[in-house]
């Protein structure tokens, strides 16, 4: 025997109850030799006598009721078919099994006659009369209903795992247990509970009628009244226990009262979700201390959490937190029913929550399922529990479906870089997730300094790119050639004629009008604002070159050197300076180098024509810079191209161009 059987066991022998003489009659209700219903003194003999049979009885005139055939058969009495031979009426009549005639029993039949007879209310079996036979025993005769027990139509319950509930027919059946509040309502009003609330015990007629019936251990609350209604008896146990309220299992008289018919109502309304009783233990006694204790029941998945709610309420074992009444239980339930189609907007959510789960898979990373698929299962998933929640903001199954769908959502574009995107997302939770905020600042902040290492590296590379400012570059290289072959041409020209004698002065001529174009053409780059760091390096490597070979004349000049050879000295500093371009900007600039250096060369041997290998070599040098700064500029639209051709797989492959 468990702890709480030995508890339960000690708590009945302080009652007086023996544990062992417990039992359950045909309905499941309890009995016991310990309780007993009192019986009125001689109660029957104050009874109109009904007369019983067909035609007339013993020439007594017309009978009171013609008997038909029984309609059912009960643990104390037999309910019979009959016709109300003044109104000529199908009434039912009740009477006491043969076997269980006896004070008692009378008591028993009388007890509920007086109750139901006080009851008047459209959910309460009508009491026509209430009589005797000709052997002196009772007779109830009551309103005949054309029904079903409510117990016949429970063939399922309402949630069945992986078995959508039929909206129809969950309000069918609410709306029964309804019918049943309201006739608990008036009788909790009138002083009387019921004590005995089961599928069993409510019939439901052919046109959607609905009656609560077996009064037959109900009992006024209000002690010591004058309306002549049984009261509560003091240490009686009585009910059946798959329902029992803990107070009714300890015999507890001072806690019965319209609490205790809310949990009777509560264990119906658990067996209709489940197909269960509420207390289902191997036994009558196991059963019972299942009700003393009852505990709280944890409803599966597929249970609306509200009504899971409403139950688990309505049958809390301290009765001040149960709901006040019935109409409080009925109100509860109505406001369930008006939430059918907010909770049906969630369910759609959570399958597409389902779903997008499963495409998603659990890792981020290795997502293959095509984005625009996913976002559309998201939309159509958030869009249904918005407007679940608008329909019914304390729907907790769709705030929760929200949360669980927009927190996958945060994670998949966190995991794609969509920084913006999980922010506005992060903002729509129902509730904050500070772990899931700082995963999206941490990424923007990551990605602010990405951007910024990007931009830097950008920019280093576009100041270090040689294309930049190409074909302005080249115009300007064969500009530089020609100036050289004119200015030289022109004084070798006079030289010739005897007209002029070249010397450092004309050198330096020269040069000076070379650095002016390009001093002018870094000053033309610089405001167009096309021009980079490279292209600066480059002219001030033009500028500088320049400048030494002055510099290198005018050593020569200085040291007495013949004009020839400080010339030559000159372009050799050319040379170099070409050559140190060459290694920094583009390696085909080398050719300038070898120009020069062959000019170079060539005034130290035949310096009576210096003027021509200057006019022909420099002219040369610069328009191999000019023909090496096209190909730059082609090489970068070729490259431009191809770009264009990998982002647009479709575009037609280009042509290279003729050179």
């Amino acid at each position: 025997m468990s702890e709480a059987q030995q508890t339960y066991l000690a708590h009945l022998e302080t009652l007086g109850i023996d544990a062992t003489l417990l039992g359950v009659d045909h309905k499941g209700t309890v009995t016991s030799s310990s309780v007993a219903v009192e019986a009125a003194p001689s109660p029957t003999s104050r009874l109109p006598r009904l007369l019983l049979g067909a035609g007339e009885v013993d020439g007594q005139g017309l009978p009171d009721l013609e008997m038909e055939d029984p309609l059912g058969r009960g643990g104390m009495g037999v309910v019979w078919s009959a016709t109300q031979v003044a109104l000529r009426r199908r009434v039912a009549v009740k009477r006491l099994r043969e076997e269980r005639v006896g004070p008692q029993a009378e008591a028993q039949l009388l007890r509920e006659a007086l109750v139901t007879g006080a009851l008047e209310h459209p959910n309460i079996v009508p009491v026509h009369t209430l009589g005797r036979d000709e052997g002196g025993r009772p007779l109830l005769v009551m309103k005949r209903i054309e029904g079903t027990p409510w117990s016949e139509l429970l063939d399922a319950p309402l949630y069945a795992e992986q078995q959508p509930a039929d909206p129809l027919r969950v309000e069918r059946h609410l709306g029964i247990l309804m019918q049943v509040c309201l006739a608990l309502e008036f009788a909790h009003a009138q002083g009387v509970v019921h004590r005995d609330i089961k599928p069993e015990n409510v019939m439901v007629g052919s046109f959607g009628e609905v009656y609560l019936l077996d009064w037959g251990i109900a009992a006024s609350t209000r002690g010591g009244d004058d309306t002549g209604l049984p009261s509560l008896e003091p240490g009686s146990l009585v009910g059946t226990p798959g329902y029992m309220a803990p107070e009714m299992a300890a015999a507890d008289m001072d806690q019965v009262g319209p609490r205790t018919d809310v949990f009777l109502l509560g264990a119906t309304l658990h067996e209709l979700i489940t197909g269960r009783v509420r207390h289902a233990g191997d036994g009558v006694f196991a059963t019972l201390t299942l009700a003393f204790e009852s505990a709280p029941f944890e409803y599966p998945e597929w249970v609306p959490g509200e009504l899971a709610d409403i139950c688990n309420r309505a049958c809390r074992a301290d009765p001040e937190r149960r709901y006040e009444g019935a109409r409080a239980l009925r109100d509860a339930l109505a406001e369930f029913l008006r939430h059918g189609s907010s909770r049906a907007l969630a369910e759609v959510g959570w399958e597409r929550l389902d779903a997008l789960e499963h495409m998603v898979g659990p890792d981020l990373r290795t997502i293959t399922a095509d984005a625009i698929q996913i976002h559309a299962l998201a939309s159509e998933g958030r869009f249904a529990f918005d407007r679940a929640q608008q329909e019914w903001p304390g729907n907790r199954e769709a705030t929760e479906g929200l949360q669980q769908l927009l927190e996958l959502l945060i994670r998949y574009e966190l995991s794609h870089g969509n920084v913006r995107t999980a922010a506005g997302l992060v903002g729509a939770l129902p509730r904050p997730r500070p772990e899931l905020e700082a995963e999206v600042k941490a990424l923007g902040d990551a990605q602010v300094l990405r951007r910024q290492e990007i931009a830097r590296l950008e920019k280093l590379d576009y100041e270090a790119d040689i294309n930049v400012f190409a074909r302005p570059r080249r115009r300007l290289s064969y500009l530089h050639g020609l100036v050289l072959a004119v200015l030289v041409g022109g004084l070798t020209v006079l030289r010739s004629l005897g007209m002029h004698e070249t010397s450092y002065p004309d050198a330096v001529f020269v040069l000076a009008v070379l650095a002016g174009v390009v001093a002018v053409g870094r000053w033309r780059a610089m405001a167009r604002h096309t021009a980079n760091e490279a292209n600066r390096r480059l002219f001030d490597s033009l500028l500088g070159s320049l400048t030494f070979m002055v510099f290198a004349l005018g050593l020569g000049f200085w040291g007495g050197a013949p004009y020839s050879v400080a010339l030559a000295m000159a372009i050799a500093m050319g040379s170099a300076c070409a050559a140190m371009n060459a290694v920094f900007f583009d390696r085909r600039l080398v050719w300038m180098t070898l120009i020069l250096a062959v000019m170079a060369v060539a005034v130290l041997v035949a310096p009576e024509l210096r003027g021509i290998w200057i006019a022909a070599g420099g002219f040369g040098a610069f328009i191999s810079s000019g023909i090496i700064w096209r190909e730059v500029e082609r090489g970068e639209h070729r490259s431009q191209r191809l770009r264009a051709g990998v982002a647009s797989p479709s575009a037609p492959a280009s042509r290279p161009e003729p050179r």
